[in-house]
């Protein structure tokens, strides 16, 4: 679902999230699986960029299929994972077909990919169709940004450097509030170096999409959802506050 994203900033996405916890992260989806008395086998990753969750989800036993629409995203991913993966954008419906399988028992959306679906048509047929995909009484866990918390908080400008093998990456982010929309302009701007050396700067865009829960339990019982929590992202015990920027939602087909 990550189409957005330009070959550039595939090209050095890993190296940009080397530190990101993803097994603390997947630890969490198997909380929340156990916290609702789910027991899933087949699992849906929209949106699955690099597919670093679902080899992770892979190795523990789980049978994944990984989908996105950035096709330097999945080509990534077919280099090094053992799951399916393919291109696919889910607000189309017959790109829904191209999955294998119509009945996953949870399907997971994370690092905010739904918040990229900036027109509300579009993230309904996407809602829509994941209810397709997914088994009755199945789990949806999805993680993007919580409305009352950007507005409380409020962005800032970031900086991050990494470095994985040779290469060290260093990323400036300036995000622009557009309150009356609910949408928050990033402007991203790189800079590569290999073995010590400048190979290129480059600059993104990205426009994402915040999200307040009242909407959230319309555009989920729409789709054919039950909202069952919002909880904040790597936690469990306690539901989200405006204090708490990242949070996973956590739906069940009716």
């Amino acid at each position: 679902m990550s189409g957005v994203y330009g070959v550039d900033y595939a090209e050095v996405y890993d190296v940009m999230y080397a530190d990101k916890p993803y097994e603390r992260e997947v630890d969490f989806i198997e909380v929340i699986f156990k916290k609702f008395g789910k027991s899933p086998k087949t699992v849906l990753d929209v949106g699955c960029g690099t597919g670093r969750h679902g080899q992770i989800l892979t190795e523990r036993g789980y049978e994944v299929t990984g989908v996105d629409r950035a096709e330097a995203m999945i080509e990534t991913a077919k280099s090094r994972v053992k799951f399916k993966v393919e291109v696919a954008d889910l607000s189309r419906w017959r790109d829904c077909f191209k999955t294998g399988c119509h009945n996953f028992d949870a399907v997971i959306s994370l690092f905010g990919v739904l918040g990229y679906i900036t027109d509300d048509l579009e993230l309904q047929k996407t809602l829509n169709n994941i209810r397709f995909l997914t088994k009755h009484e199945g789990l949806f866990l999805f993680e993007v940004w919580n409305g009352p918390a950007v507005l409380n908080v409020k962005p800032e400008i970031k900086v991050k450097e990494n470095t994985a093998g040779n290469i060290h990456v260093i990323r400036r982010a300036r995000p622009t509030l557009d309150p009356m929309k609910n949408l928050c302009n990033v402007e991203y701007w790189f800079k590569v170096e290999k073995d010590g050396k400048l190979d290129k700067t480059f600059k993104e865009n990205h426009l994402i999409r915040y999200f307040f829960p009242l909407e959230l339990k319309r555009f989920l019982e729409e789709a054919g959802f039950k909202l069952l929590a919002i909880l904040p992202f790597l936690e469990t015990e306690r539901e989200a506050t405006w204090d708490d920027w990242r949070i996973m939602v956590v739906a069940e087909a009716v």
